[in-house]
């Protein structure tokens, strides 16, 4: 047999080799390169037609004139050298055809290789078939276009030197077959385009070698035999990182989308980003594994897309790292979407979006030790078991089912295998026998405000189980529930937990807990109203301008007169902040306000936003050292609660009056103030999506005192401190809520508050042309106390319970504001103050006021 049968016969086996050669009738002669074929310098440039068995040695240019012709040979070409390196070249146009490979290419030299094609490479076995031996270094193969295609195999390459392996595809192509022996290194494959099918593989991918394996598709890959696979990638016990990059496309296959393990130390990372899967039901999608010596860590992440199989995704980590699977698009299983099992590290499961899906579970996860944590904030369903199943033998284990989370199983919503496990529930969690299913002791379940079961939570008799209530109410139904063996805990001093619904005998009925700081809230609304509106009014005292018969004692910065003003000075003296005034001295004016205060989680309570909006007008009259207004208004004033578990709105109305007293440079004023409140409330039902509403009437008073001066510094610039103390009173009527099936009667109850406030303006006036500007700064230092009894008595599902009020006894704050009025013309100005306030029960609040006066 001649050099060129045994390379067959080595490539093939003896078997193939002889049945080929035995079939052509041929034996092979070293002979020389075809006449078509010009040796160029450093390279042979073949052109032309000729028949196959081109033999050539080293550097090869196939221009796009190169056609194989005539009867098939073994070889369309076959290119090797014992030298250095070699390059070998196919331009597009160009058609290499043979009977057994296309283009044969082996490098026995000690240089690097590589292959560039963008013609047509076929060949019964193999279109392009590739192999180096021990002594060569890196191999590279660059798909730029055209066709590859074999029986067996599109491209086959093996690297058997100590260098990289490259091999990146852009065209159509059969099979892909890489390998790097024990003494290569790095393995990288991309796929930038084109599409790959095969038969028995669509990439198969091994690294014997020391380095790190890259495979990245983008386009189509598929396997269309009998058990066959999209992808397979294997990293042999030397090798270290094993990443798997799908950029979009797809990647089908008979007995699995794709299978990648890692037999090697490094880390595994996939990221998926197209479709996945098998067109078998019971074969599976994405299959990851990390085999028992590997010490790196898992992870898998969809990005979008989908994955579907028998097990859409199954990872599975025998070594001693981490494992992670994080998703985003759609997978579905025939009987898992996603089953994880993790033997030596922790193990983590996340839902970001899209849907996960299983003939029986939607997730089911194992881990054998370390911390097992899934989270999930789109929709998992299990068919006919479980919609999430967590197991973990010794190990903690947290699943959180985030607000926009639903979970739903045939038989159970969640099943916890093991002890010790917590459960965080926002979203819902729905199963036919049981929303969630205990299997151990010692867990911890957390409810907040936006979950809902569907079915009842089997403690299974476990014990040393705690439940959390969160901020919101609740109606949570219990089976083989100990009451006496196990705790319940409400995170949030506004809430009420009732367990009188448990029956003792069957361990089974409903946990109730209501939170009642939508009624709560009122007294503490009607409070920052009220001193909104006592603030505007003292505003408006301070204003002071030239009225018909003034007398002394002035503020500073306005002249003091006893005549009767001009039109003039009727209309520009102090026109700003809303406020006009006729020619006999009273003063008209209207002033609106909005506040709002955030009140956040502290001390046991949860969170609250409210907001006042108000608008009032008043007329006053000076006489001697006194000055006398009333006034009028109403407003509007609302709450919402943490997570919007429940809210509340109120219609005001109030009138009052005040008065100045000037004392020298100094003055005392005092306001009062009473009104009307309306107030509506909504409470969801946290468990069950029920909502009870109430309504109410109420009816509030509110007085002050104030004792100030001001002192000059300087012709523009003024000091006034000021000592205020305010006094605000509330009695509500009792009403009863509806429209739930845990709905409470409030007694009618009363709210009384002190204030006592010390505060400083810094005040700057100018004018330009004529026309008066103001600018000023204030901070102020109070302090604020609840006065009196603070609790009522309310009634749910006939258990009588205490309604505390909300917030500290004694609070303490500061505020700080800056504000200006400018007239713009004789007739029209410009106001607007701006004030932020922060108390020692971690509130915000600010406010602001202003508007346009026209004088009339």
């Amino acid at each position: 047999m001649s050099d060129q049968g045994r390379t067959v016969e080595r490539l093939l086996g003896s078997v193939a080799a002889s049945a080929i050669l035995a079939g052509v009738g041929l034996l092979f002669a070293i002979g020389p390169a075809r006449a078509d074929c010009m040796y160029n310098g450093d390279i042979t440039v073949c052109s032309g037609e000729t028949r196959g068995n081109n033999f050539l040695n080293g550097s090869v240019l196939f221009e796009k004139t190169y056609k194989t012709v005539g009867p098939l040979e073994t070889f369309g070409a076959y290119v090797d050298t014992v030298g250095g390196s070699m390059t070998v070249t196919a331009e597009a146009g160009s058609e290499i055809v043979g009977f057994a490979f296309g283009l044969y290419v082996y490098n026995g030299g000690t240089g690097a290789t590589t292959i560039t094609s963008a013609g047509e490479l076929s060949g019964a076995l193999t279109g392009l078939s590739v192999s180096t031996n021990s002594n060569t270094t890196d191999l590279t193969i660059n798909q730029t276009g055209g066709t590859i295609s074999g029986g067996y195999s599109g491209i086959e390459a093996f690297n058997g030197g100590t260098g990289n392996t490259s091999v990146a595809v852009a065209g159509t192509l059969n099979t892909l077959y890489v390998s790097n022996g024990i003494t290569a290194k790095n393995l990288d494959i991309v796929q930038n385009g084109g599409s790959i099918t095969g038969d028995s593989y669509g990439i198969y991918a091994y690294n014997a070698g020391t380095g790190h394996t890259n495979v990245t598709t983008s386009s189509t890959v598929q396997s269309l035999g009998a058990g066959s696979y999209g992808v397979y990638v294997q990293n042999g016990p030397n090798s270290t990182d094993l990443t798997f990059t799908q950029k979009g496309g797809s990647i089908i296959g008979s007995g699995a989308g794709a299978l990648l393990f890692n037999g090697g130390t490094g880390d595994t990372n996939v990221t998926v980003s197209g479709t996945i899967g098998s067109t078998e039901p019971y074969s599976g999608g994405l299959y990851v594994g990390n085999y028992s010596s590997n010490t790196g860590d898992l992870t898998v992440v969809q990005t979008a897309g989908l994955i579907y199989g028998k097990a859409a995704i199954e990872v599975s980590h025998l070594g001693t790292g981490d494992t992670k699977v994080q998703t985003a698009g759609n997978v579905i299983g025939t009987i898992s979407g996603i089953e994880a099992n993790t033997f030596g590290g922790n193990q983590t499961i996340v839902q970001t979006s899209g849907k996960i899906t299983g003939g029986d579970d939607g997730i089911n996860s194992h881990a054998f030790g370390g911390i097992q944590t899934i989270s999930v904030d789109g929709k998992v369903t299990g068919g006919t078991r479980r919609g999430i199943y967590a197991y973990n033998d010794t190990g903690t284990t947290t699943v959180t089912v985030g607000a926009g989370g639903r979970v739903s199983g045939g038989t159970y919503g969640i099943e916890i295998g093991g002890s010790g496990s917590t459960i965080n529930a926002s979203g819902r969690i729905s199963g036919g026998s049981a929303a969630i299913w205990y299997n151990g002791s010692n867990n911890t379940l957390n409810v907040y405000n936006s979950a809902r079961f569907n079915g009842a939570v089997d403690f299974n008799s476990t014990t040393g189980n705690t439940i959390n209530f969160h901020t919101g109410s609740y109606t949570l139904a219990v089976e083989d529930y100990l009451v006496n063996s196990n705790q319940i805990n409400v995170r949030d001093k506004s809430l009420t937990l009732i367990t009188s619904g448990i029956d003792p005998d069957t361990k089974a009925g409903n946990i109730v807990v209501v939170d009642n700081k939508t009624v709560s809230a009122s007294p503490s609304m009607v409070r920052d109203f009220s001193s909104g509106i006592l603030g505007l009014v003292g505003d408006i005292i301070a204003i002071d301008a030239p009225r018909p018969v003034r007398t002394s004692g002035a503020p500073l910065g306005y002249a003091d007169t006893t005549a009767r003003p001009s039109p003039t000075d009727i209309q520009t003296g102090s026109i700003g902040q809303g406020t006009t005034y006729d020619a006999y001295g009273n003063l008209v004016w209207l002033r609106s306000l909005a506040a709002a205060r955030q009140q956040d989680a502290s001390g046991g309570q949860g969170a609250l936003q409210s907001r006042q909006w108000g608008l009032a007008g008043g007329i006053d009259h000076q006489h001697d050292d006194w000055r006398f207004g009333t006034f009028g208004g109403g407003g509007k004033t609302s709450s919402t609660l943490d997570g919007g578990s429940g809210s509340s709105s109120g219609d005001i109305g109030l009138a009052g009056g005040y008065a100045r007293r000037t004392l020298g440079t100094a003055w005392l004023d005092a306001v009062l103030a009473g009104g009307y409140i309306r107030t509506e409330t909504k409470r969801r039902i946290g468990s069950g999506g029920e909502t009870a509403t109430g309504s109410f009437d109420g009816w509030f008073g509110a007085g002050e005192l104030a004792l100030a001066t001001r002192f000059a510094l300087g012709d523009r610039w003024s000091l006034t401190p000021s000592l205020k103390a305010r006094y605000v009173a509330a009695a509500y009527d009792g009403y009863r809520e509806r429209g739930s099936s845990q709905n409470v009667r409030y007694d009618a109850h009363t709210a009384q508050g002190l204030e006592q406030r010390f505060e400083a303006k810094l005040n700057y006036q100018t004018s330009s042309e004529g026309r008066p500007m103001n600018y000023w700064l204030k901070a102020a230092g109070f302090a604020q106390e609840t006065i009196g009894k603070t609790g009522y008595g309310a009634t749910v599902l006939d258990t009588d319970f205490t309604v505390r009020a909300l917030g500290d006894r004694t609070i303490y704050g500061t505020t700080v504001g800056l504000g200006f009025d400018i007239v713009l013309v004789k007739n029209v100005s410009i106001f607007s103050d701006i004030d932020g306030t922060l108390t020692s029960d971690h509130a915000r609040a600010g406010s602001v006021r202003g508007g346009m006066k026209v004088a009339f």
